[in-house]
């Protein structure tokens, strides 16, 4: 796992990596918000055996056996709502964490079609 204190230090070749890009999305999005002690990266799709982790059904798994009854899920590297968020952490990782003793998993919606989101792209676009 990456240090949260290395998150936006690192050097210009890592830039365009995932996994530090992962890292510091989670670091800039929380910053001024959350402890760091009170929020985690994971990641959610395995496309190999050796794909990126800490896994989220694990974090999920360890979190509650831990003590942690409410948990606020994002899921920044989605745009727009898919089937695989909504059903894998909305449905069976909300399962799974009531099952290790959880009582909430929030799963927060993407942005969609949200105004401020649509102008966004309207002004990247440079339309």
């Amino acid at each position: 796992m990456l240090p949260l204190q290395l998150v936006g230090k690192l050097p210009a070749d890592c830039k365009l990596c995932y996994r530090a890009s992962c890292y510091e999305t989670s670091n800039t999005s929380q910053e001024g918000t959350v402890a760091n002690e009170k929020y985690s990266t994971s990641f959610q799709s395995r496309l190999s055996r050796n794909w990126l982790s800490p896994f989220t059904d694990n974090v999920l798994k360890n979190l509650a056996v831990s003590g942690c009854r409410r948990v606020l899920v994002v899921a920044p590297s989605f745009t727009a709502d898919c089937l695989e968020t909504l059903t894998e952490i909305g449905e069976e990782y909300n399962a799974l964490f009531r099952s290790y003793g959880g009582d909430q998993l929030d799963l927060v919606p993407a942005l969609n079609d949200d105004d401020k989101w649509a102008d966004a792209i309207i002004e990247i676009a440079g339309m």
